[in-house]
């Protein structure tokens, strides 16, 4: 095991071939991640979440958008906010 994600990734974790490393890519900006997705999935409650423009997400994303939140992340603004941009809501709990 010469290489470090060798023995730092899981087997199931590991890509098994060239095309699925080309389908991988890496950014530390929310904004540059979500550029033409198809949909996102925000699954933590964290505050850097609450606080990213969901307008400006949804206007760099290919339509329909889907957009998928863990419900505890939302109160009650946010959901009306939310559900005012995205056709394609799903909360989960």
């Amino acid at each position: 095991m010469d290489d470090k994600f060798d023995w730092d990734h899981s087997i199931h974790l590991q890509p098994t071939g060239p095309s699925n490393e080309k389908n991988v890519s890496m950014v530390w900006d929310a904004y540059k991640a979500i550029k033409e997705a198809d949909g996102v999935c925000i699954l933590t409650e964290w505050n850097v979440f609450k606080k990213l423009g969901y307008q400006k997400i949804y206007n760099n994303m290919r339509k329909p958008a889907l957009f998928l939140m863990e419900g505890l992340l939302l109160n009650v603004m946010s959901y009306l906010r939310l559900t005012s941009i995205f056709s394609q809501l799903v909360f989960m709990a």
